[in-house]
């Protein structure tokens, strides 16, 4: 089987850059960098550093000069840095050195160098890199850094989200079910990508199960109130199609009807009672309908299409409960969130035991995890998806654990299978006899029986399967992150019939809905 051309349009928001702006001499904006007498300089031309083995350690702070320039329009300064042995992050703190003014941007060990943009707000004192989780690292931290530029940047993004022209339809010729046919077949689906590089040596299984199998991580979690804000960071933008998919014979045909792109994170969509809802990483979007045009609408807080609460914090997914009532997994506060559409509030909020999770924060209704967001390495278990049940209750899976677990209508929690490290996409088979989820790393869709009992559908060729969804009795649709594809799957001759190239809508695809069939 072979790719087609790419569909769609480059996404739009990676024509606009922040360095857009006036170039400033970085020297009138940042003084010397101040090394930690615990750190170890390795050398000043470049500025390298072995940092002390200790989480969340301050280890080099570059000043901000009077606050750059007590003007609403940020700075943003280019780093160049190579990180070795374990994860450092990049942030600005005020002149407290306790609270963070920015968003904290990870930096992970890698053999070359990378570039690394930091916004610098009005009333930024330093520029801070400290150490990540140290325990399990082979040796402390080691860091080189140089300040490449710095800019004063113009915002002149347009608002949350643009159409762009969708591009002519893709067609495959090529036998289907073995050479078989198929009768004429619909679908329209709803398909999410993201700017996010997909980094192989983090997602794989003995990583995320390391990450997250210490306990004892959630014991030094810093103050909540000293947590960054949750907000989309800039290099990671999304966009959402809605792609129509055709059998016909021997024939299979991909054709994009809409393109959106949005300089927030897009995580899912979904249909619910005739609206399109817009599942961002901080809130959701609900539209009148699947065509609304998107011309002159705002989605900033307080608009009427948008819904905003203290717990909308790492959003991944959205599922209908019903025409009114939508479910949202919430990976922030390790929470399933049931939202009414109409009155525009959360009614329901269970989050992931203490039982069997442990403890980093005891959360209330009314502590934002937007603006204080918990991080993967403090969250419980990065619970990422969630499918309702017939009962008022819920599916959900967890990435770190592995865990397939169930709320039942009063929020009591049952595991019902675990160690499937990496698991998205919890959802119930069209003929409703069970369930079935993707364990990612591993490239399988498993399919999990009422009774606990795990078996496998399919096996894809990809290092990470973000997503997949039944949409025959033996086809699946399928998303391989690394081969940026919408794969169809036959998983009842066990091969691939089809697939199609995403690489012009973003670096990786997330995950889908079916629309209609």
């Amino acid at each position: 089987m072979s790719k087609n051309q790419g569909i769609g349009t480059a996404n739009y928001f990676d024509r606009i850059h922040w360095t857009d702006g006036q170039e400033i001499d970085a020297a009138s904006i940042f003084g010397e960098p101040l090394v930690n007498e615990n750190v170890g300089l390795l050398s000043k031309e470049p500025l390298r550093a072995r940092f002390a083995a200790q989480d969340w350690h301050y280890g080099i702070l570059i000043p901000v000069n009077g606050g750059h320039s007590g003007g609403v329009e940020p700075i943003v300064a280019q780093f160049t840095v190579q990180v070795a042995n374990a994860e450092v992050r990049v942030g600005c703190v005020d002149t407290g050195l306790a609270t963070y003014v920015s968003d904290e941007i990870p930096l992970y060990p890698d053999t070359a160098p990378q570039a690394v943009e930091v916004e610098v707000p009005d009333g930024a004192a330093f520029v801070v890199f400290r150490t990540g989780l140290t325990s399990g690292a082979s040796a402390p931290p080691e860091l080189q850094i140089d300040l490449v530029r710095a800019y004063r940047v113009t915002r002149t993004e347009p608002g949350m989200v643009v159409d762009v022209p969708p591009a002519a339809r893709q067609e495959k010729p090529g036998a289907l079910r073995g050479g078989n046919g198929r009768a004429f077949r619909e679908f329209e689906l709803l398909v999410t990508h993201s700017t996010r590089k997909f980094d192989h040596a983090r997602a794989s299984a003995d990583f995320i199960r390391a990450r997250y199998a210490d306990r004892s991580r959630l014991e030094n979690v810093p103050p909540f109130e000293t947590l960054a804000s949750s907000s989309t960071k800039h290099y990671m933008h999304g966009a959402l199609t809605h792609f129509r998919l055709r059998f016909f014979g021997e024939e299979a045909s991909l054709e994009a009807l809409r393109c959106i792109d949005s300089r927030e994170l897009i995580q899912h969509a979904v249909v619910v009672g005739g609206r399109l809802v817009v599942c961002c990483s901080g809130f959701l979007v609900v539209l009148p309908s699947i065509h609304y045009p998107l011309t002159g609408t705002e989605f900033d807080p307080g608009s009427p299409f948008r819904i905003d609460d203290p717990w909308f914090s790492g959003l991944h997914s959205v599922v209908p409960a019903n025409d009114e009532e939508c479910v949202v997994s919430a990976s922030g506060p390790d929470a399933v969130l049931w939202v009414d559409l109409r009155k525009k509030i959360v009614t329901r909020r269970f989050r992931l035991p203490e039982s069997l999770y442990g403890v980093n924060y005891r959360l209330t209704p009314e502590m934002s995890v937007h603006d204080h967001y918990i991080p993967n390495d403090y969250q419980l278990g990065h619970l990422n998806s969630a499918f309702p049940d017939d009962d008022g209750g819920c599916f959900v899976t967890t990435l770190g654990q592995g865990d397939i677990g169930h709320f039942d209508r009063e929020g009591r929690y049952e595991r019902l299978a675990t160690g499937y490290v990496g698991a998205h996409g919890i959802r119930r088979s069209l003929d409703g006899s069970y369930l079935y989820f993707t364990e990612s790393p591993a490239g399988k869709i498993r399919k999990l029986s009422f009774q606990g009992n795990v078996g496998t559908i399919a096996q894809v060729r990809t290092g990470w399967l973000h997503d997949a969804q039944q949409i025959a009795q033996d086809l699946f649709v399928c998303l391989p992150v690394d081969r940026n594809e919408l794969l169809i799957i036959d998983v009842r001759n066990e091969r691939e019939v089809v697939g199609f190239d995403l690489s012009q809508r973003g670096l990786n695809p997330q995950f889908l809905s079916i629309v209609r069939s």
